[in-house]
Protein backbone atom coordinates (compact mmCIF):
# COMPACT_ATOMS: atom_id res chain seq x y z
CA UNK A 1 0.00 0.00 0.00
CA UNK A 2 2.72 2.36 0.83
CA UNK A 3 4.42 1.67 -2.58
CA UNK A 4 1.05 2.41 -4.43
CA UNK A 5 0.91 5.74 -2.35
CA UNK A 6 4.77 7.27 -3.20
CA UNK A 7 4.17 5.76 -6.84
CA UNK A 8 0.79 7.81 -6.85
CA UNK A 9 2.29 10.98 -5.57
CA UNK A 10 5.61 10.68 -8.08
CA UNK A 11 2.97 9.95 -10.76
CA UNK A 12 1.00 13.44 -9.77
CA UNK A 13 4.03 15.53 -9.27
CA UNK A 14 5.64 14.97 -12.83
CA UNK A 15 2.63 15.07 -14.84
CA UNK A 16 2.31 18.71 -12.59
CA UNK A 17 5.78 19.64 -13.44
CA UNK A 18 6.02 18.47 -16.77
CA UNK A 19 2.40 19.56 -17.89
CA UNK A 20 2.40 22.44 -20.36
CA UNK A 21 1.07 25.70 -19.28
CA UNK A 22 -1.91 26.58 -21.18
CA UNK A 23 -1.31 29.24 -24.65
CA UNK A 24 -4.09 31.64 -22.71
CA UNK A 25 -3.91 35.27 -22.85
CA UNK A 26 -5.56 38.46 -21.71
CA UNK A 27 -5.01 41.42 -22.99
CA UNK A 28 -5.86 44.84 -21.44
CA UNK A 29 -6.89 47.54 -23.63
CA UNK A 30 -7.07 51.29 -22.41
CA UNK A 31 -9.54 53.53 -23.99
CA UNK A 32 -9.65 57.09 -24.49
CA UNK A 33 -13.68 58.95 -25.81
CA UNK A 34 -12.70 61.84 -28.14
CA UNK A 35 -15.83 64.08 -28.59
CA UNK A 36 -17.16 66.99 -31.17
CA UNK A 37 -19.91 69.44 -31.23
CA UNK A 38 -20.78 70.99 -34.58
CA UNK A 39 -24.47 71.76 -34.57
CA UNK A 40 -26.88 69.18 -33.71
CA UNK A 41 -24.32 66.72 -34.19
CA UNK A 42 -22.05 65.01 -31.78
CA UNK A 43 -19.33 63.05 -33.04
CA UNK A 44 -15.53 61.25 -32.06
CA UNK A 45 -13.80 58.41 -32.00
CA UNK A 46 -12.99 55.35 -29.56
CA UNK A 47 -9.80 55.57 -29.32
CA UNK A 48 -7.19 52.35 -28.10
CA UNK A 49 -6.39 48.97 -29.33
CA UNK A 50 -7.17 47.70 -32.69
CA UNK A 51 -9.43 45.06 -30.97
CA UNK A 52 -11.32 47.43 -28.94
CA UNK A 53 -11.97 50.22 -31.80
CA UNK A 54 -14.63 48.19 -34.13
CA UNK A 55 -18.65 47.54 -33.72
CA UNK A 56 -18.25 49.13 -30.12
CA UNK A 57 -21.71 50.47 -28.49
CA UNK A 58 -21.29 54.32 -27.98
CA UNK A 59 -23.67 56.63 -25.32
CA UNK A 60 -24.47 60.13 -25.42
CA UNK A 61 -25.66 61.67 -22.17
CA UNK A 62 -26.87 65.32 -22.49
CA UNK A 63 -27.63 66.75 -19.10
CA UNK A 64 -26.66 63.64 -17.75
CA UNK A 65 -29.92 61.74 -19.21
CA UNK A 66 -28.79 59.13 -21.72
CA UNK A 67 -30.31 59.75 -25.12
CA UNK A 68 -29.20 57.59 -27.59
CA UNK A 69 -26.44 54.55 -28.26
CA UNK A 70 -24.99 54.41 -31.24
CA UNK A 71 -21.45 51.54 -32.82
CA UNK A 72 -18.55 52.53 -33.93
CA UNK A 73 -17.19 51.75 -37.35
CA UNK A 74 -14.18 49.57 -37.97
CA UNK A 75 -11.95 52.71 -36.92
CA UNK A 76 -13.63 53.34 -33.91
CA UNK A 77 -15.68 56.49 -35.31
CA UNK A 78 -19.21 57.10 -34.01
CA UNK A 79 -21.19 59.93 -34.77
CA UNK A 80 -25.25 61.10 -33.24
CA UNK A 81 -27.63 63.45 -35.25
CA UNK A 82 -29.73 64.96 -31.51
CA UNK A 83 -31.34 68.14 -31.10
CA UNK A 84 -28.56 70.33 -28.93
CA UNK A 85 -29.50 73.74 -27.16
CA UNK A 86 -27.99 76.26 -25.52
CA UNK A 87 -26.55 75.35 -21.98
CA UNK A 88 -26.51 71.85 -22.42
CA UNK A 89 -23.91 69.51 -21.27
CA UNK A 90 -22.69 66.80 -23.69
CA UNK A 91 -20.90 64.05 -22.96
CA UNK A 92 -20.30 60.12 -24.53
CA UNK A 93 -19.20 57.57 -22.73
CA UNK A 94 -17.76 53.95 -23.29
CA UNK A 95 -18.71 51.42 -20.60
CA UNK A 96 -15.82 48.85 -21.89
CA UNK A 97 -16.54 45.23 -23.43
CA UNK A 98 -15.21 42.34 -22.91
CA UNK A 99 -13.92 40.71 -27.26
CA UNK A 100 -12.39 37.79 -28.28
CA UNK A 101 -12.45 33.88 -27.67
CA UNK A 102 -10.58 31.76 -25.53
CA UNK A 103 -7.65 31.31 -25.37
CA UNK A 104 -6.95 34.84 -26.59
CA UNK A 105 -9.87 37.54 -25.06
CA UNK A 106 -9.64 41.32 -24.99
CA UNK A 107 -10.93 43.30 -22.49
CA UNK A 108 -11.71 47.26 -23.67
CA UNK A 109 -11.44 49.71 -20.07
CA UNK A 110 -14.65 52.02 -19.91
CA UNK A 111 -14.07 55.60 -20.57
CA UNK A 112 -15.84 58.75 -20.87
CA UNK A 113 -15.45 62.13 -23.02
CA UNK A 114 -14.90 65.34 -21.75
CA UNK A 115 -18.08 67.51 -21.31
CA UNK A 116 -18.94 70.11 -23.49
CA UNK A 117 -21.37 72.81 -22.74
CA UNK A 118 -23.13 74.59 -25.28
CA UNK A 119 -22.05 78.19 -25.14
CA UNK A 120 -23.54 78.62 -28.54
CA UNK A 121 -24.90 76.97 -31.98
CA UNK A 122 -22.95 76.88 -35.21
CA UNK A 123 -24.74 75.66 -38.64
CA UNK A 124 -22.82 73.43 -40.93
CA UNK A 125 -20.71 75.84 -42.47
CA UNK A 126 -19.37 76.84 -39.45
CA UNK A 127 -21.50 80.53 -38.59
CA UNK A 128 -22.98 81.23 -35.36
CA UNK A 129 -26.94 80.42 -35.27
CA UNK A 130 -29.07 82.42 -33.30
CA UNK A 131 -31.02 79.99 -31.05
CA UNK A 132 -34.45 81.44 -29.06
CA UNK A 133 -34.35 84.31 -26.92
CA UNK A 134 -31.10 85.34 -27.98
CA UNK A 135 -32.12 85.79 -31.36
CA UNK A 136 -34.62 87.74 -30.72
CA UNK A 137 -32.57 90.48 -28.86
CA UNK A 138 -30.23 90.37 -31.60
CA UNK A 139 -32.49 91.44 -33.80
CA UNK A 140 -34.45 94.04 -31.95
CA UNK A 141 -30.81 95.83 -30.60
CA UNK A 142 -29.65 95.74 -34.64
CA UNK A 143 -32.53 97.52 -35.63
CA UNK A 144 -32.38 100.08 -33.00
CA UNK A 145 -28.83 100.64 -33.33
CA UNK A 146 -29.65 101.32 -37.23
CA UNK A 147 -32.62 103.63 -36.27
CA UNK A 148 -30.27 105.53 -34.47
CA UNK A 149 -27.63 105.36 -37.21
CA UNK A 150 -30.32 106.45 -39.19
CA UNK A 151 -31.43 109.70 -37.61
CA UNK A 152 -27.90 110.49 -36.93
CA UNK A 153 -27.78 110.04 -33.62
Amino acid sequence: MRRFWLASVVTVTVVLFFAQMADAAVFVGHTNLTIHVRGQTVSGKLVGRPECRPNQTIELWIDGVLQDTTTTDSQGNYSFDTSIAVGDDVQTRFEGSRTGEHPNRFICTPSNSRIVVIKHLKNSHGEERAVGPTASLRRAFAARVHLLSTLGL
